[in-house]
């Protein structure tokens, strides 16, 4: 009985690893903002017209590199963010953590971010930071 329990968590395990390659695989490569939603911390959504990019490096490590750019309009005025650092898939493959670099040289610890779809061509995300929720639907280029 031992034995077969180990062979099942064993499974568990390679299963669990290969469906994070997977996504990594899938996220890899630039991505185009098609849609950007922000809620605050109130829970009030605001969406807005934007322009962007993403991109997410090859992943041969626990954590890889990724960085963005967009731009989006508030009341007749463009307002733009950057973020670059680190990305980890976490091992069940819907949620991801970013390690971002600031402005002032610390690293913020980003958890909980959510992946909603992630297909070749699309991939849906909610990104969780100091100011709200940040939702996005991306398209492959």
């Amino acid at each position: 009985m031992k034995n077969k329990t180990l062979v099942l968590l064993s499974l568990l395990l390679l299963f669990s690893c290969n469906k994070v390659k997977k996504v990594e695989k899938k996220i890899a490569g630039n991505w185009t903002v098609i849609s950007y939603t922000f809620q605050n911390s109130t829970g009030l959504s605001y969406k807005y017209n934007c322009e962007g990019e993403f991109s997410f490096d090859n992943c041969s490590e626990e954590f890889c590199p990724y960085l963005f750019s967009f731009t989006y309009q508030v009341n007749g005025t463009s307002t733009t963010k950057q973020s670059k650092g680190l990305y980890q898939i976490e091992k069940d493959a819907e949620y991801f953590t970013f390690l971002r670099e600031n402005n002032d040289g610390t690293i913020s610890k980003l958890e909980d971010n959510r992946i909603l779809l992630l297909t070749r061509d699309e991939f849906k995300m909610l990104i969780q930071d100091e100011d709200g929720v940040h939702h996005f639907v991306l398209e492959k280029n």
